[in-house]
Protein backbone atom coordinates (compact mmCIF):
# COMPACT_ATOMS: atom_id res chain seq x y z
CA UNK A 1 0.00 0.00 0.00
CA UNK A 2 2.75 2.50 1.04
CA UNK A 3 4.61 1.20 -2.27
CA UNK A 4 1.48 2.80 -4.36
CA UNK A 5 0.74 6.00 -2.81
CA UNK A 6 4.71 6.94 -3.30
CA UNK A 7 4.73 5.65 -6.61
CA UNK A 8 1.09 7.87 -7.24
CA UNK A 9 3.08 10.87 -5.66
CA UNK A 10 6.12 10.04 -7.96
CA UNK A 11 3.76 9.97 -11.41
CA UNK A 12 1.75 13.05 -9.89
CA UNK A 13 4.86 15.09 -9.45
CA UNK A 14 6.28 13.88 -12.67
CA UNK A 15 3.39 15.13 -14.75
CA UNK A 16 3.29 18.57 -13.20
CA UNK A 17 7.01 18.89 -14.39
CA UNK A 18 6.03 17.76 -17.42
CA UNK A 19 3.44 20.48 -17.70
CA UNK A 20 5.67 23.07 -16.35
CA UNK A 21 7.69 23.29 -19.27
CA UNK A 22 6.44 26.27 -21.68
CA UNK A 23 6.81 26.27 -25.45
CA UNK A 24 9.09 29.39 -26.88
CA UNK A 25 8.75 30.15 -30.39
CA UNK A 26 11.35 32.88 -31.21
CA UNK A 27 10.90 34.58 -34.36
CA UNK A 28 13.82 36.22 -35.63
CA UNK A 29 15.73 38.00 -38.76
CA UNK A 30 18.89 35.93 -38.37
CA UNK A 31 20.64 37.71 -35.60
CA UNK A 32 20.49 34.81 -33.14
CA UNK A 33 24.20 33.45 -32.75
CA UNK A 34 23.98 31.25 -30.12
CA UNK A 35 21.26 28.96 -29.05
CA UNK A 36 20.64 29.07 -25.43
CA UNK A 37 19.08 25.79 -23.73
CA UNK A 38 16.84 26.47 -20.69
CA UNK A 39 15.64 23.39 -18.23
CA UNK A 40 11.77 24.70 -17.94
CA UNK A 41 11.46 25.74 -21.75
CA UNK A 42 11.61 24.27 -25.21
CA UNK A 43 12.63 26.76 -27.51
CA UNK A 44 12.17 26.68 -31.27
CA UNK A 45 14.60 29.26 -33.21
CA UNK A 46 12.46 30.48 -36.37
CA UNK A 47 14.89 32.45 -38.98
CA UNK A 48 12.73 34.55 -40.60
CA UNK A 49 15.70 35.58 -43.44
CA UNK A 50 15.79 31.76 -44.19
CA UNK A 51 13.82 32.02 -47.35
CA UNK A 52 16.36 35.06 -48.71
CA UNK A 53 19.81 32.52 -47.68
CA UNK A 54 18.15 29.68 -49.34
CA UNK A 55 17.13 31.69 -52.32
CA UNK A 56 20.70 32.48 -52.83
CA UNK A 57 21.71 29.13 -53.18
CA UNK A 58 19.97 28.82 -56.20
CA UNK A 59 21.56 28.46 -59.71
CA UNK A 60 21.36 30.67 -62.53
CA UNK A 61 20.62 28.85 -65.59
CA UNK A 62 21.88 31.25 -68.78
CA UNK A 63 21.41 30.54 -72.26
CA UNK A 64 18.27 31.33 -74.63
CA UNK A 65 15.15 31.53 -72.81
CA UNK A 66 13.80 28.24 -74.23
CA UNK A 67 17.27 26.32 -73.29
CA UNK A 68 17.30 27.87 -69.82
CA UNK A 69 13.97 27.14 -68.92
CA UNK A 70 14.55 23.65 -69.89
CA UNK A 71 17.59 23.72 -67.83
CA UNK A 72 15.89 24.37 -64.44
CA UNK A 73 12.90 22.16 -65.28
CA UNK A 74 15.42 19.35 -65.33
CA UNK A 75 17.06 20.95 -62.45
CA UNK A 76 14.24 20.75 -60.43
CA UNK A 77 13.41 17.39 -61.13
CA UNK A 78 16.97 16.48 -60.31
CA UNK A 79 17.72 15.27 -56.47
CA UNK A 80 19.90 18.63 -56.21
CA UNK A 81 16.31 20.08 -56.93
CA UNK A 82 14.36 18.55 -54.89
CA UNK A 83 16.60 18.92 -52.01
CA UNK A 84 16.52 22.75 -52.83
CA UNK A 85 12.62 22.35 -53.17
CA UNK A 86 12.10 20.92 -49.98
CA UNK A 87 14.59 23.54 -48.40
CA UNK A 88 12.23 26.84 -49.36
CA UNK A 89 9.40 24.69 -48.43
CA UNK A 90 10.88 24.30 -44.57
CA UNK A 91 12.70 27.88 -44.67
CA UNK A 92 9.03 29.14 -45.01
CA UNK A 93 7.73 27.29 -42.03
CA UNK A 94 8.89 30.10 -39.23
CA UNK A 95 6.77 32.65 -41.81
CA UNK A 96 3.62 30.47 -41.77
CA UNK A 97 3.64 30.04 -38.06
CA UNK A 98 4.43 33.71 -37.31
CA UNK A 99 0.94 34.10 -39.42
CA UNK A 100 -1.02 31.55 -37.19
CA UNK A 101 0.41 34.03 -34.33
CA UNK A 102 -0.84 37.01 -36.32
CA UNK A 103 2.64 38.81 -35.24
CA UNK A 104 2.86 42.23 -35.86
CA UNK A 105 6.07 42.17 -36.44
CA UNK A 106 9.60 40.31 -35.63
CA UNK A 107 11.94 39.74 -33.56
CA UNK A 108 9.44 38.27 -31.29
CA UNK A 109 9.46 35.96 -28.60
CA UNK A 110 5.97 33.67 -28.33
CA UNK A 111 4.73 31.61 -25.26
CA UNK A 112 2.54 28.76 -25.24
CA UNK A 113 1.31 28.79 -28.81
CA UNK A 114 0.51 32.71 -29.09
CA UNK A 115 -0.80 33.18 -25.36
CA UNK A 116 1.91 35.39 -24.52
CA UNK A 117 4.27 37.81 -26.94
CA UNK A 118 7.07 39.40 -26.61
CA UNK A 119 8.37 42.07 -29.05
CA UNK A 120 11.72 43.61 -30.38
CA UNK A 121 13.75 41.38 -28.42
CA UNK A 122 15.50 37.98 -28.58
CA UNK A 123 16.56 37.85 -25.47
CA UNK A 124 15.28 34.54 -23.95
CA UNK A 125 15.63 34.57 -20.47
CA UNK A 126 14.42 38.26 -19.81
CA UNK A 127 11.33 37.59 -22.18
CA UNK A 128 10.66 34.32 -19.63
CA UNK A 129 10.96 36.62 -16.96
CA UNK A 130 8.48 39.02 -18.47
CA UNK A 131 6.08 36.23 -19.20
CA UNK A 132 6.28 34.63 -15.73
CA UNK A 133 5.72 37.70 -14.30
CA UNK A 134 2.35 38.54 -16.18
CA UNK A 135 1.33 34.38 -15.21
CA UNK A 136 1.87 34.59 -11.76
Amino acid sequence: MRGKSLLTILLIGMSTMVHAQVLVDVFHWGEITKQIRLPDARIRLHNLNAPNEINRQLPRFTGAPAEAEKAAGNWVQSDEGKVFTEALRAAYDGHMLARKYKLQKAPAIVFDSGKYVVYGSTDIRHALLLYRQANK
